[in-house]
């Protein structure tokens, strides 16, 4: 049962990841797809209580550069019937990001189950493409601690969408290196873990010049 259970489980993710990956965008189909291989999706655990959430398979390993970054902690949702199944919850805080400053935060950040500080290590769980923006839905890659007075003691997960506003030109002209070189300012991208780790154990002792807080 519970091999019939990761199986389902990974089968929906992959599902619902590629049925809404792409909206009305105005980043061409092509420039898109070299997008997701630059930022490749990780894979989590979904179905063991005691390990939920935990990542299983890591793409490419985001290290933030920026203080403040509201998170919400990691939910799931099992269902029994018609067959067992367990779904992410679409529960992330949000972040939008026009010109390259913070714009708005879903929740505020009182709000949050804690705050993202600069050095914190960020998996891809799946990317959207709509209009003049691209979503990261991000999760991080270790438990993190909740804000001071949230009343839980655990370490968690937590999720947060990193919302980027283009001008339209940027996006249809389908430069992904002049796409990532806006988003440089809020993280870097490893293919490498180990080298990510390193890099954020550099970020968090200030050997990186800081590129400011997100609020």
């Amino acid at each position: 049962m519970r091999t019939s259970l990761q199986f389902t489980s990974l089968v929906w993710l992959t599902l619902l990841a590629s049925s809404t990956a792409r909206g009305s965008s105005l980043l061409p189909d092509s420039a898109a797809k070299e997008f997701q291989r630059k930022l490749a999706r990780s894979e989590i655990h979904l179905n063991e209580s005691w390990q939920n959430g935990k990542v299983r398979q890591v793409g490419a390993v985001l290290v933030l550069l920026e203080d403040g970054v509201p998170a919400k902690a990691f939910h799931t949702l099992a269902q029994q019937k018609p067959y067992p199944r367990v779904w992410h919850l679409d529960d992330y805080a949000r972040l939008e990001i026009v010109n390259g400053k913070a714009s708005s935060a879903e929740p505020s950040p009182s709000k949050a189950f804690t705050h993202l500080s600069r050095g914190e290590l960020l998996v891809v769980l799946n990317h959207k493409f709509k209009g003049d923006a691209i979503e990261l839905w991000t999760h991080t890659l270790n438990p993190v601690e909740p804000a001071a007075g949230d009343g839980k003691q655990s370490r968690q997960h937590a999720s947060t969408k990193l919302v980027f506003r283009f001008p339209p030109e940027v996006l249809a002209s389908g430069d992904v290196a002049a796409i990532l070189a806006e988003m440089k300012q809020w993280f870097r991208v490893f293919e490498s873990e180990s080298e990510a780790r390193e890099f954020a154990e550099a970020v968090r002792s200030e050997q990186t010049p800081s590129t400011g807080r997100a609020f």
